[in-house]
């Protein structure tokens, strides 16, 4: 072989492969915590634009995901929590479950092969209405209808937020070989 044709072989147009389920695992799981990072710095602009985002008082007041640390790690592995600690469960729940979403998006991406556009926002409208509806189901938050609308745009603007960016960091860790 001549070194004129090993240099058309590289530069010869690659087909697309594949992935391999792993692959798709890995690059899901990364994506969910890129969109769990864009998601996060979304909601704490908003808390310092309202001057809020203070730790609550007392479990009642604690974030959902906060509440469900809370009961499993005092009813199933019995080890009291602080509320002051609520803060950090809620840190630690999104960590544990935004991976895993970004997983699903990933199965997902690859069988369907939509736009980051489309998938992205109806991905991130599913992600809020799994929160609305297993949140009271948990009893750990009272049903959404009876917040006030502004919030529950707020609320829903984070999750369609977090479903784009979930989107094109999938898409972007694709072009990139990851």
């Amino acid at each position: 072989m001549s070194i004129r044709h090993l240099d058309r072989l590289r530069r010869a147009p690659q087909e697309r492969r594949a992935p391999t389920p792993l692959r798709i695992i890995g690059r899901g799981a990364l994506a969910g915590y890129l969109g769990l990072t864009a998601m996060g710095l979304l909601v704490k602009g908003v808390e310092a634009l309202k001057g809020g985002g203070g730790e609550p008082d007392d479990w009642v007041d604690a974030e959902p995901p906060a509440k469900f640390a809370h009961r499993f790690l005092e009813g199933v592995a019995l080890r009291p929590v602080s509320i002051e600690r609520s803060g950090l469960l809620n840190n630690a729940m999104h960590l544990i479950y935004a991976p895993a979403l970004g997983l699903w998006y990933g199965v997902f991406q690859e069988s369907l092969r939509p736009r980051p556009l489309t998938h992205g926002l109806v991905f991130g409208s599913s992600v809020w209405t799994l929160r609305v509806t297993l949140n009271p189901l948990l009893k750990l938050k009272e049903p959404f209808w009876r917040d006030p609308p502004a919030r529950n745009v707020v609320d829903a603007s984070f999750h369609l937020a977090f479903g784009l960016a979930v989107a094109y960091s999938y898409r972007e860790l694709e072009r990139r070989g990851v």
